[in-house]
């Protein structure tokens, strides 16, 4: 299902609706800004940076459909922006859509400068194979913590890894 845009937009003519909304976010006027990013990507619909911010303000919101749908665009424009990559792990969890919540994850370790060499010599598990994806996944995002044990970005992974894998107690 596409993102469905506001009828009403009353930032339709703001000059720069990308600015306009990190300034409404930082106000904390989140309709606003969501309203000033559908107008930032109705304008430019190439908008990575767009898309996912809508999908992140959406996210923080708690409506992870509506996230997942504006990441997921942001995904198809850039598919090696981190940001976006990681969200769509965080937003797929929340909806209990765990299989693509792995592929984005383990699609954020591949894209990383800093982790990729862990997936050396290490395939994709077979498409479907659930239990392959989350032990694989997890293993990768424990030995990226090993190795920058001060990256908030790899713990909000594992963070999400937890949620998957049922470890409440973590």
């Amino acid at each position: 299902r596409d993102y469905t845009f506001a009828e009403e937009n009353p930032f339709r003519e703001v000059t720069d609706p990308l600015a306009e909304a990190l300034r409404l976010i930082r106000e904390g006027r989140d309709r606003e800004a969501l309203l000033c990013l559908e107008a930032e990507v109705q304008r430019n619909t190439e908008s990575s940076e767009g898309w996912r911010l809508l999908g992140q303000l959406y996210a923080e919101l708690d409506q992870d459909i509506e996230a997942i749908q504006c990441l997921r665009k942001g995904h198809e424009v850039d598919p090696y922006n981190l940001d976006s990559l990681l969200a769509l792990g965080v937003s797929c969890t929340n909806e209990l859509d765990q299989l693509p919540a792995l592929r984005y994850l383990r699609t954020w370790i591949e894209n990383h400068e800093e982790y990729q060499a862990l997936l050396e010599g290490m395939e994709p598990p077979p498409e479907f194979e659930y239990e392959a994806w989350r032990r694989q996944v997890t293993e990768l995002f424990q030995r990226a913590a090993d190795a920058s044990p001060n990256d908030p970005d790899v713990f909000v992974a594992l963070g999400v890894l937890q949620n998957i894998n049922r470890n409440f107690d973590a």
